[in-house]
């Protein structure tokens, strides 16, 4: 390797570590936690996450359905967690999604989100948020079903469904845990 091309690394692998802190944080070795293992109840196809406070900090939770592929690995995620009084919703999709085209999440072929807009994309997710109208949360837990629509290209949209079952008992859960 010549000095120039030894140059050109260097600047680069400072400008990876200036950008992707957790990468630099991830190849570190991991030290040990002393945080409490979280809790995680189920309610149908959902999940409520908690992990325990630490020190003068409140309990943290998030209710949560994971959709799978054939070979079991995510495929997509739903997430909702307290925010400004209200719920907010998050989305997980793959990475190498059309990020102009923001996700849609309808229920039961109605009421569906106008407001879910890609944050970042990092590692191997893009993630979508949007603060949740009261309305929507009425018509998941009316609902059967939730089919998440994101877009691989212009013309080739990806749907992928959400069971509702137990959402209703998860929310009611998620709002009386974060108080």
């Amino acid at each position: 390797m010549n000095w120039t091309s030894a140059k050109r690394t260097i600047r680069h692998a400072a400008l990876a570590a200036a950008l992707f802190p957790a990468f630099v944080a991830h190849a570190q070795a991991p030290k040990p936690s002393t945080a409490p293992a979280p809790t995680v109840q189920q309610f149908g196809g959902w999940q409520l996450g908690c992990q325990a406070p630490q020190a003068g900090a409140a309990e943290a939770c998030e209710m949560q359905q994971l959709a799978r592929n054939d070979q079991k690995k995510p495929l997509a995620g739903i997430f909702f967690f307290k925010h400004a009084g209200g719920l907010a919703m998050r989305v997980h999709v793959p990475m190498g999604v059309l990020l102009r085209k923001n996700p849609v999440l309808q229920i039961d072929n109605g009421a569906s989100t106008d407001g879910l807009s890609y944050l970042r994309c990092a590692r191997n997710v893009c993630i979508a948020r949007m603060k949740v109208a009261e309305a929507f949360l009425a018509a998941m837990r009316k609902g059967k079903e939730a089919t998440l629509t994101f877009y691989a290209t212009e013309s080739k949209p990806i749907t992928v469904k959400f069971a509702l079952n137990g959402f209703a008992e998860a929310e009611t859960a998620l709002r009386n845990k974060a108080r």
